[in-house]
């Protein structure tokens, strides 16, 4: 995953007259090993000076934009937490690793994963609506329009930065091909089954939609297992 990391003034300085990174106009550092992080400029919290906040900052750092967010004010070289909170603190910059095609592709494989994890539950939740005895409409009703929102979402996701990177990559064309050829075809279906069944008329055609609605989870779950048993196995190792 993407994680954050502060980088003192001084450091960067010596990166630069070293020549082992160049940071551009646009804050971005380029480092010698090939990776590339986005720069923001930053301070880092280093030890509480006064007050009786519970909140523990020392060796957090936040953005100017991050410090807005969150009522921090600085004034001179400390940052006041609260009316009796002070810390002393460090000027540098937050940056991102960005830029590097085997990190942006964890982070696109991790997303997906987290996704799935939510679909399934939502699955779940509707095939459990429908072996209880009280069948609550309404409940389905919510239930489907949050599973097409998250499943709109995620497909789009997959489609736009996923898919469409790996795509690029001549080693992976043959490989994401039948991938990306089936989730145009899964959109289609998907579709077609919320605009049959989204306003509410599964309550007179109960078991037709929950024939259809299996249909659709055995679907999805079979997509997802093969994403996640084959294509982001084989994607990591390449």
């Amino acid at each position: 995953m993407f994680k954050k990391i502060f980088i003192k003034n001084h450091i960067l300085e010596s990166l630069e007259e070293e020549n082992k990174g160049n940071l551009g106009t646009d804050l971005k550092l380029k480092l010698q090993n090939g990776l590339t992080y986005q720069l923001t400029p930053a301070i880092k919290f280093t030890e509480k000076l006064e007050g009786e906040s519970r909140k523990q900052l020392s060796g957090k750092f936040f953005t100017h934009e991050e410090l807005s967010l969150h009522n921090y004010d600085i004034y001179m070289d400390t940052a006041i937490i609260d009316e009796t909170t002070v810390y002393s603190f460090e000027q540098g910059f937050s940056g991102v690793l960005i830029d590097n095609n085997t990190i942006l592709l964890e982070k696109q494989i991790e997303d997906s994963i987290k996704e799935h994890a939510e679909l399934k539950t939502i699955m779940t939740s509707m095939k459990n609506s429908f072996v209880i005895k009280d069948y609550d409409s309404a409940k389905v009703n919510l239930l489907l329009k949050e599973f097409i929102n998250k499943l709109g979402t995620h497909i789009k996701r997959e489609n736009e930065f996923l898919y469409k990177n790996i795509d690029k990559n001549p080693k992976l064309k043959a490989l994401t091909k039948t991938y990306i050829s089936s989730l145009g075809v899964i959109n289609t279906i998907i579709s077609e089954y919320y605009n049959k069944w989204s306003n509410n008329i599964f309550m007179v055609n109960r078991e037709l939609f929950w024939e259809e609605t299996k249909d659709i989870i055995r679907i999805l779950k079979d997509r997802i297992k093969q994403e996640e048993t084959n294509l982001f196995i084989t994607l990591l190792k390449k």
